[in-house]
């Protein structure tokens, strides 16, 4: 699917309480995406495998008020907010590619993998969604999500990212938290997230 906004910001965890963003999203952010559009509580999932960057990519400044609890403890006592401030990307348009594989064990009779392939589908050839995607942190929704558009190209660019989130649990669906990180390249437009 293609998805694009105005804002974006995917958090890279090494950053702290810094809110850095990478250039591109992690396969959990885009599996987010994928779930906003389908999803199955059991039996499949859409797996993240490639994105592509549709556009240049530009950083801007934003002021935020945040209530996360990464506030100072006086703020958090009284319930306040925190202004933060933050690096963040502007005018954002990514291809998401992925593919429906099987989780937990077969059902005799279904094929979940089928059933979400053809919601999702559906669903996104429709404009219709469980929740509106967003493009990182919740506020940041995404104005269009939806077939590739054909006047979107990729952009050709080329990066190394350190340290990029590649995993943030331990199984596909109800996993325990446990970061996998890894050096990501974006070659000539595109992440590939799987071999």
């Amino acid at each position: 699917m293609e998805i694009a906004g105005p804002f974006a910001a995917f958090a890279n965890p090494a950053s702290g309480a810094g809110f850095q963003t990478y250039l591109v999203p992690p396969p959990s952010a885009v599996g987010g995406m994928f779930r906003a559009i389908a999803w199955l509580k059991e039996g499949a999932i859409i797996r993240p495998t490639i994105v592509e960057v549709c556009r240049p990519l530009v950083l801007t400044n934003l002021t935020t008020n945040y209530r996360g609890p990464s506030r100072k403890g006086s703020l958090i006592t009284k319930g306040q907010s925190q202004q933060m401030a933050q690096q963040v990307l502007q005018d954002v348009c990514y291809r998401l590619h992925g593919e429906v594989v099987p989780v937990g064990p077969r059902h005799p009779v279904h094929d979940p993998c089928h059933y979400l392939q053809d919601l999702f589908n559906r669903r996104l050839a429709k404009g219709q969604c469980a929740y509106v995607p967003h493009l990182g942190l919740s506020q940041f929704k995404a104005t269009y999500f939806g077939p590739f558009r054909p006047e979107t190209k990729k952009e050709p660019l080329n990066l190394l990212i350190h340290h990029f989130l590649v995993s943030m649990y331990d199984s596909p669906l109800y996993g325990a938290v446990k970061p996998v990180f890894a050096t990501a390249r974006v070659v000539d437009g595109a992440l590939k997230y799987v071999d």
